[in-house]
């Protein structure tokens, strides 16, 4: 009887493990160079966005996932997050609009928050609104969109 529980639960693990692979979102390696400082959000209708800093061209960029491949939101460089500067978290409004919060090392590594407004990315708030440097900070919306 030991033995047939434990030939059953050996399948039933098996197939569990089966159908609880990883599978990639697009094309795997959509990057041009090397992704680092990498965060994922994912809006109301199941829509992945993700940040990461390209050590390509060492810019940030925020991709969205449009069904079948990444898209690039906006150009990010248009708001002037200065080459060197890190875009870590990223939250997403219930309008499907991404905000993203990123630290200056330009300005004493000051926080700051962007979003994208449909066409651009505006600073939200004062920029560099930390009173010192900003390390390992997150992003949250409240039910209003508020960023916090």
């Amino acid at each position: 009887m030991k033995k047939i529980i434990f030939f059953l639960f050996s399948i039933f693990n098996f197939q569990f493990s089966i159908a609880q692979s990883w599978q990639n979102v697009g094309n795997v390696g959509f990057s041009l160079g090397a992704a680092s400082y990498t965060c994922i959000a994912i809006d109301r209708q199941g829509i992945p966005f993700v940040t990461y800093k390209d050590s390509s061209d060492d810019k940030n960029v925020v991709m969205k996932f449009n069904g079948t491949s990444w898209d690039s939101v906006g150009n990010i460089d248009s708001f002037a997050v200065q080459a060197g500067s890190f875009i870590d978290p990223i939250a997403i409004d219930s309008n499907g609009m991404p905000y993203v919060a990123y630290f200056d090392n330009t300005n004493s590594f000051k926080a700051n928050v962007i979003k994208f407004n449909g066409t651009s990315w505006q600073q939200v708030g004062s920029p560099n609104f930390s009173a010192g440097g900003a390390n390992n900070i997150s992003i949250s919306l409240n039910g209003s969109g508020v960023p916090y």
